[in-house]
């Protein structure tokens, strides 16, 4: 018999010895489900946010657990819907976090419906809801709120679909440990030009940051040198956002084994950074900053990576994953892999969920003739 529970996360320490112990019988779980990650996720929860637990037991033992987060309604914002998110707040601002190949902490005997039970007993218990919102899910889970929607008569939109691509370790392994031997000529014609180019200021090295003065001297040039780049093509970086920031600060300094921050030296100067986590044979590309080059035939993005891959490959990691988003980088490193799915499953009533819609769309046809919303 499976029971499903829902309630709001009062008791933070008993719920992460809960997730600590599931952890262990789950497959295929990887850093951002991870107890470190968790621990520290919940730790920055916002003032605003409540956050509630959704956990199956079968015969007395747990075998599904996940955390929503939900705000409380906006004054005035009748037509503001209310939501929950799977492993996030609802304030896009903390959720810059950006968890990816999100889902439920599920045990491997579990049932093969647990999932979909869980998106239900949500979608019951933690109303009055207008939507339950999961960004970045992994297949099961989507197939799950499909199999749901489609019972209760729901609508599920699809918000976006991302591919990631993956590096198989393995495969550089047998290539003698040589990355650039399974890309194509081109590509590593391309890359040896850039390194001969980078050598000709000073010798290259890259340099995994190790104590707390390397890592410091590391987060300084990572911010600084990924300013500079997102700043020169028109955008903002992602550290200026404080909670960001904040986060990933702290979780360099508490899980330094999962946290590696990668200099890349021409000689003396810092030509790249690599902000990976690392989680059970896994280097996920999160983060990085690169130093701006005139001369296009400099590369250090591509060149930091490629020896990355090289690294981690002679020190038996299995997986090098560049996460997702189709950028055309991931597409000449690494081979697409697993899709990424965000949706929502419409709770609202039809009249409402319709006046919904109809702001949406909206909203849509004004950003696309480029407008700003205030």
């Amino acid at each position: 018999m499976t029971d499903l529970i829902v309630r709001p996360l009062s008791d933070t320490d008993a719920f992460l010895a809960a997730y600590r112990a599931l952890f262990p019988r789950c497959e295929g779980a990887g850093i951002f489900q991870s107890p470190p990650w968790m621990e520290l996720w919940i730790e920055s929860v916002p003032a605003e946010i409540n956050l509630w637990t959704v956990e199956a037991r079968r015969d007395g033992e747990t075998v599904l657990l996940g955390v929503f987060g939900a705000r409380a309604r906006r004054p005035f914002a009748v037509l503001a819907p209310k939501c929950a998110r799977l492993f996030e707040f609802d304030l896009p601002h903390y959720d810059a976090v950006y968890t990816e190949y999100n889902d439920f902490l599920v045990a491997a005997d579990a049932p093969s419906e647990i999932r979909e039970h869980a998106l239900l007993a949500a979608a019951e218990q933690l109303g009055p809801l207008d939507e339950l919102v999961i960004r970045n899910a992994r297949e099961t889970l989507v197939s799950a709120g499909r199999r749901l929607a489609q019972a209760q008569g729901r609508k599920i939109r699809i918000l976006r679909t991302q591919p990631t691509f993956t590096v198989n370790l393995s495969s550089v392994r047998a290539a003698g440990g040589d990355y650039l031997a399974t890309r194509s000529a081109a590509f590593r014609r391309q890359i040896r030009r850039s390194a001969a180019l980078y050598e000709a200021r000073g010798a290259l090295s890259l340099r995994l940051a190790a104590g707390a003065a390397e890592r410091e001297r590391a987060w300084s040039a990572l911010t600084r040198l990924h300013k500079r780049a997102r700043t020169a093509r028109g955008a903002g970086g992602a550290f200026g956002n404080e909670a960001f920031s904040s986060f990933h600060r702290k979780f360099c300094e508490r899980f330094p084994e999962n946290a590696h921050l990668m200099e890349l030296r021409a000689g003396d100067d810092v030509i790249a950074v690599l902000y990976n986590l690392i989680f059970e044979g896994r280097a996920y590309s999160y983060q990085s900053g690169f130093a701006p080059e005139a001369d296009n035939r400099l590369k250090p993005g591509l060149l930091a990576h490629c020896m990355a891959i090289d690294f981690y490959a002679e020190r038996g990691a299995q997986t090098y994953d560049l996460l997702a988003g189709d950028a055309p980088y991931k597409r000449r490193l690494a081979d697409e892999s697993e899709t990424l799915t965000s949706f929502s499953i419409d709770l609202a009533n039809g009249a409402v969920s319709r006046a919904r819609s109809f702001i949406r769309s909206a909203r849509t046809a004004l950003q696309s003739l480029g407008m700003r919303r205030t």
